[in-house]
Formats: C-alpha cells, structure tokens, sequence
C-alpha cells in the first residue's frame, strides 16, 4: 500500500493537486500490489534551500515531482540550451523554477541537495535511483524534446500521463541492498530529514499557510521602469528601499520576471537568515526558491576551530558555470548572467560582528558577499538589495548595504567604476494604525526632527491602555508565538521572564520544562526521533542519553520548549582564572523546537542567567580552559609521538627542528621555531575531529547552547520576527530619546506587530519635556512690539494700493475690499468679509511697515476673521525657525482645535517671540531653544494671563508633562 504524509502548503492549488495525485497513485499502489510513501511539501530541517513540492518513494527508485500551475502550449528550449534555456508557454510566458528561467535547472539543484543529505545517511544509497518529474496541473502540449541524455531520469508531465511516466520509472529492477522502505531508511525520510505528517486524501481540510493580503494603493509602474533600466545598463547595483509595508518584498518576483525576460539565467532570491526566508515565504507564497543568505555563501561542511575554540566558517568561491563542473549529483549555483536580489539589506553591514562561539568570513559581512559574488569577474552580475533604511541594523547603519556613497566606495577598491542605481518606494497609505505610525517616524528620521513626536490610540495602535500588567505576561505566556514583550535590554527583558517563570509556571529561577527559550547562537544538538505514538524512541526508559547520534544544525534566533531536565546529570567545570573560582554549570535538556524537531543538548546556565547577552570575560576563559584540557587527556591517551602523523614528520627531517623546552622535546617547524609542524597541525586537527562526536563530553561542551527564556526579548533580537501581537516597554533605562536611534528603535519594535501593538509606559517626545511651566507666570517690563503684518516696496504706487493687493489676496474666497479712504499714514478700509461689511484702520510707519487693523465699525465675527487670515505664519520667518518648523506647525494645528491662532512674531538664532489669539484677547511668549530642538524657557512677554494659561494646560495635555 501507498503511505501517504503531508508539510505545510503555500498554494491552495498544491493542496487541490496533491489530492488528486495522491487519490490516484493510492489506487494505483492497491492495484499494483505495490509499497511506497508519498510525502508532499514536506517540510527540510536539515538543509536550507531544500524545497520539494513531491517525493515519492518505492524500495528502490524515487521521484523529486514539481508541480507547475500552467497550461497550454509549452515550448521547450534547444537541446544546447536546455539546461538553462527559458521555457515558454502560449509564446509569451516564461514558465518559472524557482531562481531560474527553466523549471529542468530548478529541479536538479534540488536532486543535488536531496543526493547530499541521502548520501551519509542511507546504506547502499544510488543517486541513479533519484528521478525528477515536472508535472503540470492542467493540459500541456510540448514542442521540442527532452535531449537524449536527460531522458532517463527526468520527465515532464501532466494530469493526462503522469500516471504512465510514474510506472514508468518505478517499474524497473531493485538495485542490489537497497531498500527505500526499510525502517531505518524511512526514518531518514519521515523523521531525520523531512518533517510531514499523515494524510487522508479523502478528508476536506488542507492545511495553508496563511497567505496575509498586502493592502497598498501604491503604483508601482514607475519604479518597476526604472528596475528594469537598470538590469539592462552597465550598472552593478541597486537599492531599492521603503518603508514598512511599501510593498518591497512584494516586488520581488515581478523583479525576477523582469530579469526573465531581459535573459538573465539565474536570479537566486537571498533572505538574511532562515527565520526571514520562512518569513518572507510564508507572506508571499508566490516567491520560490529562496535562499538564506549565511547558508549560500558561507561553507558550513567544515568544522575548524581557531585557539580560541571560535568556530570559523569559510567563504564559499563560487565560479562562472563554464568554469563549474556539473556532473550528476553537483550542485548548480552561478549561471552566466545572474541577478542576486537581497532582502532586508539593511541588516548587511561591514561593521564587525562580534561572537564568541563563532565567525562567518572575515567578519565584515558586505564584503565577504561582494568576494562570494565576484562582480570584477562577472560583467553580466548584478545586485539589487532591498530594504528599510528606518529599521535597525547590526552596526553602524553608515556601512549597510544600503548606502549608496558607500557601496560606491567598495565597488571602486574593487576596480569597478559604476553610480548605485537608487529607487525609494512611496509609502503604503493605508489606514492601518501601525503602518501610519511607521509612515509618520520615517518622515520625521528623514526631516532629522527629534523633539516632537505623539502618539495616540486608534485601532491598531494602544498608547498607555494597558493597566494590568500581569494580563500582558499571561498573554505572551499562553501565546508565545503570537504574542510578544519588547523591551530595550536584556536586564528588562530577564526581569520580565522571571516574574513570568515565578509566577505563572512557579517552576523556579532556573531553568525547567515548559520554559520557552530562544538560542542567541548557532550550535550543533542532537536529533531525537519518534515512534507513531509522538513519542522520542530514544526517550524510553531502556534507552541512553544521544541513542540516535543524527545532529541537528539549531540556528540563532529559533525558539523551543523545555520538554524534561536532567538537573542530577548537570556537569559543572570548575577553573581558576586571576584566583577567582569560575563555575561553569551545564544542564541536559530535551527541547522541542518551534519546527517540531525535539532536540538533546546541554545548556549553558551561566549564558542563560548573564545579565548581558554574552559570557563575562573569566567564564569566558574558563570555559576555553575547559575545552583545552578535554582536547589535552585525548592527546595524553593518543601523543603525537606515537601517532601517524609523527611517523610522516621523522620521514621528513628537513621540515622540523628539535626544541628542548622544561625538559621535553618539542618539534617545531624548521623555518619558524614558533610554529607547529604541518604535521602536529594535522594530528590536533584530527584529534579534534574525533573528540567532535555526539557522544563525547567535549562535543557536547562545545555545542552547549547559549539561550535565554523568550516570552521577552529586545527590539535588537525581536526585529527579525513579527508577531500578532506585541507589548512594547518604551521606557528605558538612561537612554536619551530626541535621537535618530531612538526613533529607528522606536520605528523598529513597532513594525515587529502585525495586527496590535500596546505601547507601555510611552511619553510623548515634544520641546517642552525638560520644561517647569510657573502656574503664575511674573510680569514683565516687556515693551509691547508693533505688529507689523507685511512691508510694502518704494515703487511708483500707492500705499493704498500694496494693501488692496495684499488684503485681497489674503480674503480670496471669503471677501474682498469695497473702498479705501487714505490719509497720512493711515489707510480707512472698507472690507465685505462672509457679505458683511468690516470697516478697519491700518496705520503704517516711514519704513513702509503696515500695522495690524483696528477694529472701527461694522461684523465683529468679520474681523474676527480678517485677523485669522492676516496672522499667518509670515514665510521669511517660517523659514527661520530651523528645527523648530515641524514641531511649530504641528502645535499651531493643535491649538487651532481650541480656536487659539499661534502666529511668530519673531525669529533668531535659539529663540522665538509667539503669539497665541483666540480672537478676544493675546498673549505674547518668549522661548528659548537648543539645536536639537529642545525649549528651555516659556516666558510670558505681554498680553492676557488667563490666555497665557490656557496655552500651557493645552501644551501639558497634549504632551503629558503633567
């Protein structure tokens, strides 16, 4: 009979087709009499990029099938370009495989990634025995053949004849002891390398993967032109970039039709890491193929350690295709023309990254994927990043991959002379609350204004709502995969998880089962695996600790669930180090992982209960010490003295020299007595490689994971997920807040939320937050200031006439001047404001200096607003107030709410003269700012008190400063 197991779907049509398929091939096992499993999606954890949308299995043959959501007539390329020639449907339409143009090259990287972790794995493994399928939902007509060599082991089909292809290919003789259906090669399927579960074609619910729906009105034509100008100039990169919800990601595979059709061969879709490929996968079903970046260009097959016990990772070189040999089984990476399109470019800087337990390349991440990428070399290569200028990145946000003068910079120590293409996605209008809120912090970044910012509560968006606190950490407690704390430190965020630990889980300080964890670095655990009933088989009683030695890569950022504890077998590590004793304690634990692999690994409780997010420097030592005296004893019981790689060395006295050092003899290369010979460096390298077994203490000390509890985390660990719902803690601990990091902080944690984000304990940032209002403001001996409306010019005309053209212009739509009646210095109009009569005086100096109008006769409610209309801000001054414009305008809007008209009467250098009117009486107010825009004195100058204390309760309310 046909097993039948099934992952998580993107596409509703997967699901559609997988029923049927599975229906059909169940029937035709029964009829057959045949055994197999068919697992469809089934999900990787052990090799990112591994994608398959079908396997299915017999005992000795199984078939990789792709479904592909096209019909019509389909023409395939030449056969000297079928490898990586673009296939055509209905003459127009590029039938897309993933990263390239050509669903043939999309399915063999997957046959070679698929070899690759069979190989180790399977006794008796025959990567002849793996065929590929394209298989098509609906009715294909096919001009062109499959070449020759290609047709034994790949096929394309569709709903009318993939059954024949299928008998086809599995109806052939076993090969030798090879058994696909043996229990243990099953495992290797189902539960070490694929996650799916079981499944009834005949049940009506699939489950989807969310499919969320970007709501955005932006048109995106334009920038869409500019992309594709640029995949056909000789320029080496673009930025694309936009705020949260611009529709960036959205971009992305209309980006890569783009470069389809402009023949590019290859455009590899690269996340940051794997949390943001699932990220990006499960938002936008419609992308294929993408990659994380760490595992695409850094080699993690090799296990190299520096003195410190650093894990050092590799550079991948990749080559040209012409220069790559592609035999069978060897994975396809570069093709002639490629464009490499990177998502969240923001977090990819050249500022160094710092860890203890690991270093990728060099450490400065932009250049080593400038080196992988190799554009000197590779004249038809191209790069786009694309990201959010606002968010956080690691380091300093002037080396990201998204500064233009910068990547220009590092083009021009390569060589190559080329501007940065540039496109700045418009903002999403939406009237979503957190997409807003985003909006309304990046204009204010990009303005470089950060002394005013309010926020207030609508819909998506809780300011200061929250009073019971314990609600939110039961929340995040019961749903910690859709709801989540985000505070600044990890001191915070510690506190929070113990009080959660104690009071909900009373499971105590230290670590225990149901605590959820979150690895702060990359480490190697081993795999458990489990029996029918969910049960890890490795987990009975009658079975050790690391029974089934299969290890797991667990990557940083992943969350899982304390299942059980072995406090009895905790190991603790005592060193000296400057005559303090360290304790380094490891406690074993079984972890569930949020991808439902169960894991066995120790941890490193000094990590877990550390204040900061890393060792302090004596654990750091001691914990080295530790590692260097388990690699020591394995020396002891195996010296290099007696060893075959000594023997190698005596063969070769030419290459050593003898050193007698505290009474030994040492051996040190003959052309730098400070260095080991190659030989004594192959024999700790080998030492090592042993001692890096599952089953050793030293494995397991040197893969012990460094976690901390997870129901709280910073905005620095949190900015790679988004959640449901997030708790943000604004208040932090001595930090300033009128700063561009401040606010790309404050844009960061919000734009982690999805549906709702409760800001706590948020203070709204304006120019008066260092400010004491005096409740009864000293009058001064101020000298009252004309109030001069506009300065007229010398011309040939008349005063009379500067102030009709003047007035009119200001009462267009409302009003206009009936007459004007002159006299020396002084104007008697007569003005229809709202069809009542107005009549006013306007007096001028001998500087040509025009007063404000006194009231004479005729509407008060028309003077009224005559003076509304003249008392705008005057344009000169408005440019003069400098960093104070934003915050200026944005008050005088609010006042206006409480019909008080705000106009500047004077402008200079750290101060300003308002007055505020509410068309009764007027207040005149001295400010003194600094250059961040900060006000340090409110001063009352002349005018109405009562006025003058409206304004400040008004000012206190809106900004909270009482």
């Amino acid at each position: 009979m046909l097993e039948i197991l099934k992952g998580k779907s993107v596409k509703t049509y997967e699901n559609e087709f997988f029923r049927k398929i599975s229906a059909e091939l169940f029937e035709l096992f029964e009829r057959k009499s045949w055994s197999g499993v068919l697992i469809g999606m089934p999900e990787c954890v052990t090799k990112d990029g591994l994608q398959i949308d079908c396997l299915l299995l017999t005992q000795n043959q199984m078939i990789v099938i792709d479904f592909k959501n096209y019909r019509g007539v389909l023409n395939l390329p030449s056969p000297h370009d079928f490898k990586y020639g673009r296939w055509v449907l209905n003459k127009d339409v590029t039938v897309k495989g993933g990263s390239a143009p050509n669903p043939y090259a999309q399915l063999q990287r997957q046959r070679a990634r698929l070899i690759q972790e069979l190989q180790s794995r399977i006794q008796s493994f025959d990567k002849s025995t793996v065929s590929t399928m394209v298989c098509f939902h609906d009715a294909i007509e096919t001009i062109g053949e499959i070449p020759h060599q290609f047709q034994l082991g790949f096929s394309i089909a569709d709903p009318s004849n993939y059954l024949n292809k299928i008998v086809d290919t599995l109806d052939v003789m076993g090969h030798g002891n090879l058994n696909y259906l043996s229990d243990s090669a099953k495992r290797v399927f189902t539960q070490i390398v694929f996650q799916a579960n079981p499944y009834h074609f005949n049940e009506t619910i699939d489950e989807v993967i969310p499919e969320p729906v970007l709501k955005t009105s932006n048109d995106h034509k334009h920038q869409m032109k500019e992309i594709h100008d640029f995949l056909c100039s000789d320029q080496k990169i673009m930025t694309v970039t936009g705020n949260t919800k611009s529709g960036k990601t959205a971009l992305i595979p209309h980006i890569r039709d783009l470069a389809f059709d402009a023949n590019y061969t290859h455009v590899p879709v690269f996340a940051y890491s794997n949390r943001l490929k699932q990220k990006m996968l499960q938002s936008h079903p419609n992308l294929e193929e993408v990659e994380s970046l760490f595992s695409s260009i850094f080699d993690f097959s090799t296990d190299d350690r520096d003195e410190n016990y650093k894990k050092v990772i590799p550079l991948k070189m990749s080559h040209p295709l012409s220069r790559e040999e592609n035999s069978n089984g060897a994975e396809i990476s570069v093709q002639d023309k490629t464009l490499y399109i990177i998502d969240d470019s923001q977090l990819i800087t050249n500022s160094k990254l710092h860890s203890d337990d690991i270093q990728y390349g060099s450490g400065h991440l932009l250049n080593d994927l400038l080196d992988h990428i190799n554009l000197e070399e590779r004249p038809d290569t191209k790069i786009i990043f694309v990201g959010d200028v606002n968010k956080l990145s690691f380091g300093s946000d002037m080396e990201d991959a998204l500064q233009a003068n910068y990547l220009q910079s590092l083009l021009k120590q390569r060589n190559l002379i080329s501007n940065i293409a540039h496109i700045e996605l418009p903002d999403n209008k939406s009237e979503n609350e957190i997409i807003k809120t985003c909006n309304q912090i990046s204009s204010q970044i990009k303005q470089g204004q950060f002394n005013s910012l309010s926020l207030s509560s609508y819909n998506e968006l809780s300011v200061n709502e929250v009073e019971n606190k314990e609600k939110v950490m039961e929340a995040a407690l019961q749903n910690p995969h859709d709801k989540k704390i985000i505070v600044y430190t990890n001191n915070k965020a510690g506190k929070i998880n113990q009080w959660i630990k104690q009071h909900f889980l009373k499971n105590g300080s230290h670590i225990g089962p149901r605590d959820l964890l979150i690895f702060n670095s990359p480490s190697l655990a081993v795999q458990k695996t489990r029996d029918d009933g969910g049960i890890s088989q490795d987990e009975h009683p009658q079975n050790s600790h690391f029974a089934f030695p299969e290890v797991r890569q667990v990557h940083n950022g992943m969350f899982g669930e304390v299942l059980r504890i072995s406090h009895s077998e905790k190991i603790e590590k005592n060193e000296m180090v400057d005559d303090k004793n360290i304790v380094l304690r490891f406690v074993p634990c079984v972890i569930r992982l949020m991808d439902g692999v169960v894991i066995e690994t120790l941890v490193l409780e000094n990590f877990l209960n550390a204040e900061k997010n890393e060792l302090e420097l004596n654990e750091q030592i001691a914990y080295h010490r530790v590692l260097a005296k388990l690699e020591a004893n394995e020396q002891e019981k195996s010296p290099f003295s007696e060893s075959p790689e000594f023997e190698e060395m005596i063969r070769h006295p030419e290459t050593y020299a003898k050193i007698e050092r505290a009474g030994k003899i040492l051996y040190r290369d003959s052309s730098d007595s400070r260095k080991l010979t190659s030989y004594e460096k192959a024999y700790r390298h080998r030492i090592l490689k042993e001692l890096n077994n599952p089953e050793f203490e030293y494995f397991k000390i040197l893969n012990a994971a460094k976690v901390k509890f997870g129901w709280a985390m910073t905005v620095n660990k949190a900015m790679v997920y988004t959640f449901n719902e997030v708790f943000f803690i604004t208040d932090d601990e001595n930090r300033g807040r009128t700063n561009k990091e401040y606010f790309r902080w404050l844009y960061t944690g919000i734009s982690t939320a999805l549906n709702k984000v409760y800001l706590i304990n948020w203070k709204p940032i304006s120019p008066f937050m260092k400010i004491n209002f005096s409740d009864a403001p000293e009058i001064t001996s101020y000298k009252k200031r004309p109030k001069n409306i506009f300065s007229f010019v010398d011309d040939q005309r008349l005063p009379a006439d500067h102030l009709r053209t003047y007035v009119n212009e200001r009462l267009s739509g409302v009003g206009a001047v009936k007459t004007i009646v002159s006299r020396p210095y002084l104007e008697m109009v007569t003005l229809e404001v709202d069809s009542e009569d107005v009549e006013v005086h306007f007096n001028y100096t001998g500087k040509r200096e025009m007063r404000s109008p006194k009231f004479k006769s005729g509407s008060q409610a028309g003077y009224e607003k005559l003076l509304s209309l003249l008392t705008f801000v005057d344009k000169d001054l408005v440019n003069e107030l400098g960093v104070m414009r934003p915050f200026i305008e944005e008050l005088s809007q609010h006042l206006q709410n409480a019909d008080i008209q705000l106009r500047v009467i004077k402008a200079q250098d750290w101060e300003l003269i308002l007055q505020f009117h509410n068309h009764q009486e007027y207040v005149e107010v001295q400010t003194y700012y600094n250059g961040k825009g900060m006000v340090s004195k409110f001063n009352y100058l002349d005018g109405d008190v009562d006025v003058y204390k409206q304004v400040v309760e008004l000012i206190q309310k809106r900004y909270v400063l009482t």
